[in-house]
């Protein structure tokens, strides 16, 4: 199974920490394709920067190559995330 895991904001080291704490909790023969965004801001703190950082996300989630997308990031101090099943079209989010 291919999961897409997208970091929202620029900070690649905040993708690496993230990939390896993913790598951590996966099934075997699961495999995480780590992908920070190429545009938007380094960190991600308020709620303006996260509609910045959803509008980046979108972008990113229009393919049908993995079987699930990830969206994880840092926001005030508290994990936001999302993972959203691409044959159902759903997204669950936290804030």
């Amino acid at each position: 199974m291919k999961i897409l895991l997208l970091n929202p904001n620029t900070t690649a080291s905040m993708t690496e920490l993230m990939l390896a704490a993913g790598r951590q909790v996966t099934a075997a023969g699961t495999e995480l394709v780590p992908l920070t965004a190429s545009r938007g801001v380094p960190y991600i703190a308020t709620r303006a920067e996260a509609q910045i950082g959803g509008a980046i996300t979108l972008s990113y989630g229009t393919t049908n190559a993995f079987y699930a997308i990830i969206v994880a990031s840092i926001a005030m101090l508290r994990p936001c995330s999302c993972a959203m099943n691409m044959s159902a079209k759903r997204c669950c989010t936290t804030w």
